[in-house]
């Protein structure tokens, strides 16, 4: 548990020092700021005037609902829900007591913290119920971080004053525009980027990367490939292509697809034995085997040719070849040439 001890000439200037201030709000102590850590990061900006007042700086905290308001440079109020409270309290510090003495610019009589010391108050539940009228409810609590207006080609800074870290903010781009900065074109702003898919942008450096839809393939058995990034690609089941897999097979009769190198065309090789033409579409008229005795059948367009054994003759190889039983018997004649008659 942190103890927070308040000093004599600190409960002093709490009770008598700032009259009704503590109807509002309750003083915690004068902290110093650092590069790297402030004690509160929401500034308000239209507060840094030379009017500021301790009621002034709390009531819009209250008004705005944070937990704790702080001033700070005589001129600066900074309103936020969290204190880092390992940070050095400077009023208990003698020699840097004067960084918190400084008066507040609207009003001598009160001290409102000097350079880099923030004079940090707690705003009461009493105060946020009884908050000033909505006057001032479109003033901007401007961060730290978006005080160096840091959001490029228009973006606009927004701050989150319920961090610690010092010069928090997040950049909302214009249309177009992407990065912590928008420093980055978007790449996805062209809807051709990513084809069939959805761009993702990344605006840490500009890059993309296309995602799967679910009707970026066309066939339910596809896989949708996105493993280059900036390419999708439709790994297509059997009997399928194109670049969707939109289209099927069209071989007929158990031919075979021949998928093209470029995935737009398939060629069908068909059991030549039975069916012919481009899808395989058509009975062969050598599927009935019309060749006897092992002959061969060459299909000739819509009519076959018998390629007989050397034993064999005929349209259909149906015959033997009286040439090849040995007519001439014996040595004393000789045999002339046998011609067969071809029926």
């Amino acid at each position: 548990m942190i103890k927070v001890i308040f000093p004599i000439f600190i409960f002093f200037k709490v009770i008598f020092g700032v009259g009704s201030i503590n109807s509002i709000g309750n003083y915690v102590g004068c902290f110093k700021d650092s590069r790297h850590q402030r004690m509160l990061n929401g500034l308000v900006k239209p507060l840094t005037s030379s009017s500021m007042t301790i009621t002034l700086c709390i009531n819009y905290c209250a008004e705005h609902n944070f937990n704790f308001a702080g001033l700070q440079f005589r001129s600066e109020c900074y309103c936020g829900n969290h204190l880092p409270m390992k940070m050095k309290r400077q009023d208990e510090n003698d020699d840097q007591s004067d960084c918190c003495s400084w008066t507040c610019s609207g009003q001598l009589n009160e001290t409102c913290g000097g350079q880099l010391c923030n004079s940090i108050y707690t705003v009461n539940v009493s105060a946020r119920k009884n908050s000033m009228s909505a006057g001032n409810a479109n003033l901007l609590i401007l961060p730290s971080g978006c005080q160096s207006n840091p959001c490029r080609y228009g973006g606009t800074c927004i701050g989150n004053s319920l961090t610690s870290i010092h010069d928090a903010y997040k950049c909302q781009c214009v249309p177009g525009r992407i990065g912590i900065n928008c420093e980055h074109l978007d790449p996805c702003r062209f809807p051709d980027v990513c084809p069939r898919g959805n761009c993702l942008s990344f605006p840490e450096n500009g890059s993309f990367a296309c995602q799967c839809r679910s009707d970026t393939c066309l066939s339910q058995q596809a896989i949708c490939d996105a493993s280059k990034i900036t390419t999708l690609t439709c790994k297509c089941p059997p009997n399928q292509y194109g670049e969707q897999c939109e289209l099927s097979c069209p071989c007929q009769h158990g031919g075979r697809c021949i998928i093209q190198e470029d995935n737009s065309t398939a060629l069908c090789r068909c059991d030549e034995s039975r069916f012919y033409g481009d899808l395989c579409e058509h009975v062969s008229p050598c599927a009935s085997q019309p060749c006897y005795m092992g002959g061969t059948c060459i299909r000739n367009g819509t009519r076959f040719i018998c390629k007989c054994t050397p034993s064999r003759i005929g349209s259909q190889c149906e015959n033997n070849d009286p040439c090849q039983v040995n007519p001439c018997i014996g040595y004393e004649v000789f045999c002339s040439f046998c011609f067969p008659v071809v029926t």
